[in-house]
């Protein structure tokens, strides 16, 4: 047998042990997992942008940035620098020729300057995201399985709304909501980078990352406080190398 021909053989074997570690944990702890998901998933579901794409598509939207977005990640490199830059470009043209593309309570003077940008971002991924799990065309038994699990709670860095309709039951808890909660339960969407329903909660620019950096030991410490009420699983997390495809 070949490399090549023995390589899916390894990766198949990998996904059996992995499925059989899982489905040993969850019976022997008699609780569901927390699931931690990211852009990935809204990727292969419904084409939902990463984060190159994202800013690629901005660039192309706003005229006042005058270059393709392959020259800022050339030139500047830090997607959250690109993206604080973006934001200056996006107020600029909406208080110029762009102001009828923002609702008018971002123009009473009390609004951040990178609120143009988060609009923008939320209206992008709200028509782009389906509102039903009917709507999407692939992966049909993928979504059936995802959404048969039924986790005790999902931790999320993804912007769009495609978890609340994937598990259209469970409470989403945006940003600084996380801490400030008194109270956390079983059905929650934790959305720690912000979500489309409050554009300004997005976290997308350098100094969005600064305030998140410094308070995401606060987030920590309410989440781990969650871990711990709900008595999750104290045995050795499941951790297997992921064979080289």
């Amino acid at each position: 047998m070949t490399d090549q021909e023995a390589k899916p053989s390894r990766l198949a074997r990998y996904i059996d042990d992995a499925k059989a570690d899982i489905a040993r944990t969850v019976e022997s702890t008699a609780c569901q997992p927390i699931l931690f998901i990211g852009s990935g998933l809204s990727r292969r579901y419904f084409a939902g942008p990463s984060w190159d794409e994202l800013l690629d598509r901005l660039a192309d939207m706003c005229p006042l940035i005058d270059k393709e977005y392959a020259y800022f990640k050339q030139t500047m490199r830090d997607p959250t620098l690109i993206g604080e830059h973006f934001a200056q470009r996006f107020q600029d043209w909406a208080w110029g020729d762009g102001r009828k593309s923002f609702p008018p309570e971002l123009f009473d003077g009390t609004a951040p300057a990178s609120a143009y940008i988060k609009h923008s971002i939320a209206e992008m991924l709200k028509s782009s995201t389906p509102s039903d799990l009917h709507a999407v065309e692939a992966h049909k038994k993928e979504i059936a399985a995802l959404t048969a699990i039924r986790p005790h709670a999902v931790i999320t860095t993804n912007f769009d709304q495609f978890l609340e309709v994937a598990f259209p039951e469970y409470q989403p808890i945006v940003g600084q909501q996380i801490i400030r909660g008194a109270n956390l339960s079983v059905g929650e969407i934790f959305k720690v980078h912000g979500c489309v329903s409050e554009p300004a909660s997005l976290v997308f620019t350098k100094g969005d990352y600064d305030e998140f950096s410094r308070r995401k030991k606060y987030l920590s410490a309410k989440l781990l406080t969650y871990f711990s009420v709900k008595s999750l699983p104290t045995t050795t997390p499941i951790s297997r190398p992921i064979p080289t495809p």
